[in-house]
């Protein structure tokens, strides 16, 4: 695989050539001098020169036996990346001070007896954003104190067997909504883990309590895609899948457990093979339904389909499998990616399958959601600087850092953006 940002198939986009001095340049290194490349937008900062990304940390480090204890990110790299630029880490990494969180629910829940697609807020929200808040706070600032609040919520949690108990909800939709919100509470859980054991801050003893809970709960969610009671979705590859797959390939990445890569790939490829000719993914680029994607849903969830290939891919990257260049019935990444930048720049593409020249593209403005953020283009646009879908994708971002979403394990922004470049 060609170096990261030095992708053979990204020809060079003329924004990035060399260039004298302009008017705009001039505006850019003012800005630069008195704030930090970090302070202008991501479509500037990859539209002038100087602020050139360093790689390293999100570079692969695979060990001699093929796997590395560096689950995904390298916490120690990024952070020494980060402190190099002084202040402006805080954009990416904001500091709220260390602190303390109780042991989880045993108990996850769904909808309950009143089905809304809007089923807001995630009633993990409380983890996803302390768990957020430790890592961000301990590579900002490299204080211990952010890991034991992670390890002291860890411990607690184990001990209670949280998130052991999935109820099920009472309609036809069953797992789908707790297994749905556990997840989301799932990797950056994870993410969690991964830095205490890459900083040496767990004992043996509780490395292995935590292990087994986790594993214990990950087992639990693996329903052989029969999520719903009217039918099991183990072909239906759509958002909902690959949220599942995710979880599993992160899970897999930090544990070491190759079953659950290789679920996660087998996940992925399925997403892939649900593509058409021209990306769109068929389960959810179609007419609206009652219930679920279509309509003007679609090309938010073919963002977040495109998040989560992203995601496996630089997971996989990590552990030595290059899924950037893998095809399921002629389609990759690329393609998918494609057709999610053509139809935010042309209604008429997404009319063809959808009836509807309307489309939500609000993912496009948040900061922070769930799922419905573009906090995944930190890592496509990272490992392709180059890359013609990265400009023009980032002409539509309209969010400011830093881009978090749990479904991609949290504060992508802080774990891998290029310090030097910024969203809107």
């Amino acid at each position: 695989m060609a170096p990261i940002g030095k992708s053979a198939s990204s020809p060079q986009h003329p924004a990035f050539a060399s260039r004298p001095a302009t008017l705009a340049n001039l505006i850019y290194r003012k800005i630069r001098a008195t704030r930090g490349c970090s302070s202008l937008t991501f479509a500037v900062a990859l539209a002038l020169t100087g602020c050139q990304v360093d790689e390293t940390s999100v570079q692969r480090a695979k060990g001699a036996d093929g796997y590395t204890s560096i689950g995904w990110i390298d916490f120690k790299t990024r952070r020494k990346e980060l402190s190099a630029i002084g202040s402006a880490k805080s954009r990416l990494c904001p500091v709220s001070g260390p602190g303390s969180l109780r042991a989880s629910p045993v108990n996850v829940t769904g909808h309950g007896t009143k089905y809304t697609i809007l089923n807001q807020p995630n009633p993990f929200q409380t983890e996803v954003r302390f768990v957020d808040r430790m890592i961000a706070g301990w590579l900002n600032t490299g204080d211990p104190r952010y890991l034991d609040g992670l390890r002291g919520w860890m411990l607690t949690s184990a001990k209670a067997r949280s998130f052991s108990r999935i109820i099920p909800d009472p309609d036809r939709f069953r797992y789908v909504d707790p297994l749905f919100n556990l997840r989301l509470a799932l990797k950056p859980t994870f993410m969690g883990y991964d830095l205490l054991r890459q900083t040496n801050h767990l004992s043996a003893d509780e490395d292995a309590a935590i292990r087994s809970w986790l594993e214990s709960v990950v087992k639990s969610t693996d329903k052989g895609g029969c999520e719903m009671s009217d039918y099991c979705d183990n072909k239906d590859a759509n958002h909902t899948t690959l949220h599942r797959g995710t979880t599993f390939m992160l899970w897999g990445a930090v544990s070491g457990n190759k079953k659950w890569l290789n679920k996660g790939i087998s996940h992925f490829k399925e997403g892939l093979r649900a593509s058409r000719s021209d990306g769109s993914n068929e389960n959810d680029v179609i007419p609206k339904k009652k219930i679920g994607s279509g309509g003007d849903r679609a090309l938010r969830k073919q963002n977040q389909i495109v998040g989560y290939l992203v995601m496996t891919a630089e997971i996989g990257e990590r552990h030595g499998y290059n899924l950037y260049k893998t095809k399921q019935g002629g389609a990759d990444i690329f393609d998918a990616f494609e057709f999610l930048v053509r139809g935010l720049e042309d209604n008429t593409v997404v009319a063809k399958h959808t009836g509807s020249a309307s489309h939500g593209d609000k993912f496009l403005h948040l900061s922070r959601h769930n799922d419905e953020t573009a906090a995944w283009f930190e890592l496509f646009s990272r490992r392709f600087p180059n890359h013609p879908l990265t400009a023009r994708f980032a002409r539509q971002v309209d969010a400011r850092r830093p881009l978090s979403s749990p479904a991609y394990g949290g504060n992508l922004s802080c774990f891998a953006g290029n310090p030097r470049g910024r969203f809107r």
